[in-house]
């Protein structure tokens, strides 16, 4: 990452590096580092001037009211690049929102499926525990990638498995959470070839995070009305 000396002789033209994730949330904007697995935020009027400071010319006088500390602080914590790269995965803002929720429906659980499963959850739990979140983020994109899976799944094949999964699911002790779940279903439903998205998601007042499965605007694995308490920041 440059050293930044003089910022205000300097032409800046940075952007947001690849790992950085924002999404607005009433008057303050929410970053995630990707790389670091951490949130930050920032008032959105500060961060507003930070763009335009990113892109302008130390004179402009419209770009005096982002304080040199704020941009010299994301530098140095290797929020902004000079370096310009394709983003890794999906703007938040531009996947459907979520408007429905798979409902599952009761029956039998194969011999395939819990062999599937456990495989699933023990994948999540090593991964989870062993590597770090943006490794872990970039290996779901890859195998997307390279099974050439579409996110738009077949609603009737995810409704079995979504029904086997949670069966199966106390059958692997672990604590509750989106994380693990989200990624042993991610990893279970690959099986079948299906392939939902890993949405993330903040909200503010008390600050919280969390993250579900979702195809389209349907979501796989939560309620609809908890998930829209969230704005999506991140999408797999």
């Amino acid at each position: 990452m440059p050293h930044v000396i003089q910022i205000e002789a300097m032409m800046l033209q940075y952007s947001l590096a690849n790992h950085v994730y924002t999404c607005v949330d009433g008057d303050q904007v929410v970053i995630l580092d990707l790389k670091r697995d951490k949130y930050l935020y920032v008032p959105r009027a500060e961060f507003r001037a930070l763009v335009s400071r990113m892109t302008a010319t130390a004179g402009d006088s419209d770009t005096q009211s982002c304080e040199p500390t704020l941009l010299r602080g994301f530098i140095e914590r290797g929020l902004l690049t000079n370096h310009r790269g394709g983003r890794r995965h999906l703007e938040a803002k531009d996947y459907p929102a979520a408007t429905e929720s798979l409902r599952q429906g009761p029956g039998y659980v194969t011999f395939a499926e819990v062999s599937r499963f456990f495989v699933s959850a023990s994948f999540a739990f090593a991964s989870l525990r062993l590597t770090p979140l943006q490794q872990v983020v970039d290996g779901v994109a890859h195998r997307r990638k390279v099974s050439a899976g579409s996110d738009a799944v077949d609603r009737n094949c995810c409704r079995e498995r979504m029904r086997a999964f949670h069966r199966m699911r106390p059958l692997f002790p672990r604590d509750n959470s989106c994380l693990f779940d989200s990624l042993a279903l991610l990893r279970f439903l690959t099986f079948y070839g299906q392939f939902p998205r890993w949405v993330f998601g903040v909200q503010m007042g008390p600050f919280a995070a969390h993250c579900w499965v979702q195809s389209k605007d349907l979501v796989l694995n939560d309620e609809l009305e908890h998930v829209r308490s969230y704005n999506p920041i991140m999408i797999v």
